[in-house]
């Protein structure tokens, strides 16, 4: 009895654990996407200074930062199946993604070129993130923060879009700082969260 009450203990520990570093992984992964998205054409130029022909590369630096983004969630998704030890339909989910990966080379890169092979690869990022979520809470149920998850992603995608449209380095720079403030007033940070970023720095909510 004691060992099943222990086991249990564990299991809501483990899943409480993990609700939280999805959180706190996609923020810091989607803070460093903002900063790599709007920051893209100078970094670009700085690596390739004299490869013009490299330049346009920045245009796609934004989504793939989003996807590999979507696919460190993924990694999160996939330890709670595997501590149930039930990984049986993961090959699946990794199929699909495949799949559609292939699929959207061939519809999109004829085309599009470069851009369409970064949309093919972040959506079939996206399409691991989302199966994996779907069947890790058929196997292993966690309260995700899924409220929060998707704020701190919609903010992201919506500066990285603003600054790398304006192309202005001091404002991109500003957005990149920007982004955990921006959260604050969207009710992101929890009551224990918010307490302590008000003992690092003079924070009123």
């Amino acid at each position: 009895m004691r060992t099943l009450r222990r086991r249990d203990s564990d299991d809501n520990a483990a899943k409480r654990t993990y609700s939280f570093v999805l959180t706190y992984l996609l923020f810091i992964c989607c803070w460093i996407s903002v900063a790599l998205g709007t920051l893209a054409p100078w970094i670009v130029k700085i690596l390739a200074p004299n490869q013009h022909a490299f330049w346009r590369a920045d245009e796609a630096v934004g989504i793939l930062a989003f996807g590999s983004t979507a696919y460190a969630g993924y990694t999160v998704l996939a330890i709670g199946i595997g501590r149930a030890r039930q990984t049986q339909f993961n090959w699946i989910v990794s199929g699909v993604a495949a799949a559609l990966n292939i699929a959207l080379n061939f519809v999109l890169i004829p085309p599009y070129g470069m851009m369409g092979a970064a949309i093919s690869t972040a959506a079939a990022y996206l399409a691991l993130f989302l199966g994996m979520a779907f069947n890790s809470q058929r196997v292993y149920p966690v309260a995700y923060q899924w409220r929060r998850v998707i704020t701190l992603s919609a903010v992201a995608i919506v500066l990285t879009a603003i600054g790398y449209e304006l192309g202005s380095l001091p404002i991109s720079i500003a957005l990149c700082l920007a982004y955990p403030l921006l959260l604050l007033p969207l009710g992101f940070y929890l009551p224990a969260e918010r307490a302590r970023l008000r003992r690092l720095a003079p924070i009123r909510g």
